[in-house]
């Protein structure tokens, strides 16, 4: 599954730029794909508030708030390919930032041929991207179809409520499986610290044995069972 955000003030041009980009992924991809549009700046915050960790993005960085768009969207999700979208008379030290990172441009007024080309190419890449990722990220199984999440965004798995949850720093995912069969699956990058959890070992910060849990790097407390510990001890 591949999901994809849209925001653009004029409504036309959202639409044109959405249908387009839904053509192309038909024909590129077998993946399927999720669309959230916005053509009001303030909603399409208030939304990247909410959600995160998109794939592909086209922003409208003109307004007041445009350029702010582009920026959490960048934050939430730091692996997207985002596409700014800009009057040509605005200077691209704008929007050609670190905070930003942009993979392509549409510059305004935006003819057919250029907006083809373009989110063709974006596509063309973030595919690309996509399956060189498929050896360093974790793949999940959705409806309409897969959803890579590189092993360096997981915090951990958490067997709850017959479900195995996926924990990165800002969202989860619940798939069906079992704690001891992804143990096997995943091998060396990841530590079993409790029945019910399997830490990824590059987000253990500090280890207390005799509190029976561990920190992650982002504060987060996971139990630690007795039966687990020699291995963690031996992380120390």
């Amino acid at each position: 599954m591949i999901d994809a955000f849209f925001e653009n003030r004029d409504r036309k041009e959202l639409e044109l730029l959405c249908r387009e980009t839904q053509d192309i992924a038909a024909r590129l991809s077998e993946d399927g794909w999720n669309f959230y549009r916005f053509a009001e700046q303030k909603k399409a915050m208030a939304f990247l508030n909410e959600n995160r960790d998109f794939d592909l993005a086209c922003v409208d960085v003109e307004g007041a708030d445009g350029l702010s768009v582009a920026v959490q969207t960048r934050s939430g999700s730091d692996r997207a390919f985002i596409v700014i979208v800009a009057d040509a008379a605005r200077s691209p030290m704008d929007y050609l930032r670190p905070e930003i990172m942009p993979g392509a441009l549409l510059l305004r007024p935006i003819g057919t041929q250029q907006l083809k080309q373009v989110m063709r190419s974006s596509v063309e890449a973030l595919l690309r991207e996509r399956e060189q990722d498929r050896g360093t990220a974790f793949r999940l199984q959705q409806q309409g179809g897969d959803k890579l999440i590189p092993y360096s965004r997981i915090c951990y798995f958490e067997a709850r409520n017959k479900k195995i949850v996926l924990c990165t720093e800002d969202r989860e995912y619940t798939f069906s499986g079992t704690i001891d069969g992804l143990q096997a699956e995943l091998g060396q990058g990841f530590v079993r610290c409790h029945r019910s959890f399997l830490v990824s070992r590059s987000r253990i910060d500090r280890i207390y044995l005799s509190r029976n849990y561990i920190v992650l790097t982002n504060g987060m407390e996971i139990p630690l069972s007795r039966s687990f510990k020699q291995v963690l001890k031996e992380m120390r």
